[in-house]
């Protein structure tokens, strides 16, 4: 006990940034041990088709030719179609190096720890821009990290789109800010450079993604433009139109990498309809349809986003599957109705992130509600067929909320 008092007494004592990095630091290794030692290895997509797919690039690389085919996937296909084309880039290529020296499972691993600590590191440079809060920011970051990413290290493709979420729109604020905006050449590189990285991701998550720092940014924009004085908006237009090249860059590198892939797949594989199922055959040279599932009522999504797992007695929608937040949303709910209705300190992204909250919710909902046609009949909206995955941005939702106040 009187070792315990020293150790809290000692870690009291210690200056804030550093006592911040220490809480952040224990809690990774809390939840990472086993990884991070070897002892274990992540399961799911991520070894039975990513690491594999990582293997098979790594050894091709290692014994001296360049992977665009992969004969042991529905006969030969593509290589760098979806994810795999993520490869071919900076960030795992990195890793794919470390794996000719390391043991390649253990490399994979840490690459996964290196995607989530980027998240957290975004997610709290994020906060503090917008809150100034050393402690909110690290208490949402760490949330971020372990609530929510944390049981989704299944799927490594999630992790790279959802890890991308915060930096970008960090990027946005700070370019909108920004009262020497023009040099565009900086922020061309800035998206490519999250292009690249997003080729890693999901598709159908990356395209939201971009949807949401789109709007995102543009409400920032016109609350500033509302608020500028004549003799400012010079600088204004300057910042917008860097916000544009900005977000065009990551655009256009995300869709040349991408796109050939994917027309590639089309052409051999008209019957393929995976994530990018769409009940309009028109739309993309599908001839055949599959079923989109969803949660059955704006009550089941809400239950989904406090765990999913309290709604799989309906083997009809497939309930069993998203079990990625393990209860995560149980603190985030709890937490967020816990704060009094009148808030001191009125964010103004408080009304975007709730009203974000109220559309992930209607979405995850969509067969039972007006936008369920809409859903079905919109390109890009429509391309996930898991609408429960809509849980994440619930979980998003909350979590900004909560913090951002």
């Amino acid at each position: 006990m009187d070792k315990m008092k020293k150790t809290c007494h000692s870690f009291l004592t210690l200056n804030d940034n550093t006592r911040l990095v220490g809480l952040a630091l224990f809690s990774w290794v809390v939840c990472f041990i086993k990884p991070l030692i070897g002892k274990t290895y992540t399961a799911w997509d991520t070894h039975y088709l990513g690491f594999v797919n990582f293997l098979y690039f790594s050894d091709s690389l290692r014994d001296g030719f360049f992977p665009l085919w992969n004969n042991f996937i529905q006969s030969g296909t593509f290589f760098p179609n979806l994810f795999n084309v993520g490869l071919f880039y900076p960030f795992q290529l990195t890793f794919v190096a470390l794996s000719w020296i390391i043991n390649p499972v253990y490399i994979y691993e840490l690459m996964l720890q290196t995607i989530i600590l980027i998240a957290g590191i975004g997610t709290y440079l994020f906060f503090m821009k917008t809150t100034k809060d050393k402690l909110i920011s690290a208490f949402g970051a760490i949330t971020f990290a372990i609530v929510f990413l944390v049981p989704i290290t299944g799927q490594i493709g999630f992790l790279f789109s959802l890890s991308s979420l915060p930096w970008m729109m960090l990027a946005s604020i700070s370019i909108l800010e920004n009262k020497h905006a023009g040099n565009d050449l900086i922020y061309v590189i800035w998206g490519v450079m999250i292009g690249m990285y997003i080729s890693s991701g999901y598709p159908w998550m990356n395209c939201i993604n971009l949807i949401i720092v789109t709007i995102f940014s543009s409400g920032i924009a016109i609350k500033l433009f509302l608020n500028s004085k004549n003799h400012e908006k010079k600088e204004l237009y300057a910042s917008m139109m860097s916000i544009i090249v900005f977000l065009s860059s990551i655009a256009l590198t995300y869709a040349c990498v991408v796109l050939p892939g994917y027309l590639n797949m089309l052409s051999n594989y008209h019957m393929f309809f995976g994530d990018y199922i769409t009940p309009e055959p028109r739309l993309r040279n599908l001839s055949t349809g599959a079923e989109h599932f969803a949660y059955s009522s704006i009550y089941m999504a809400i239950i989904g986003a406090i765990d999913p797992r309290i709604a799989i007695n309906n083997p009809q929608w497939l309930a069993n599957m998203p079990n990625w937040s393990f209860g995560a949303g149980w603190i985030l709910w709890l937490l967020f109705l816990a704060l009094p209705r009148k808030r001191q300190n009125k964010n103004e992204w408080q009304t975007f992130w709730s009203i974000l909250l109220v559309l992930s919710l209607l979405y995850s909902a969509g067969d039972s509600n007006f936008l369920g046609k809409i859903i079905t009949n919109t390109p890009i909206i429509n391309a996930n067929r898991w609408w429960f995955c809509d849980v994440f941005y619930s979980i998003i939702c909350l979590l900004f909320l909560r913090y951002q106040n």
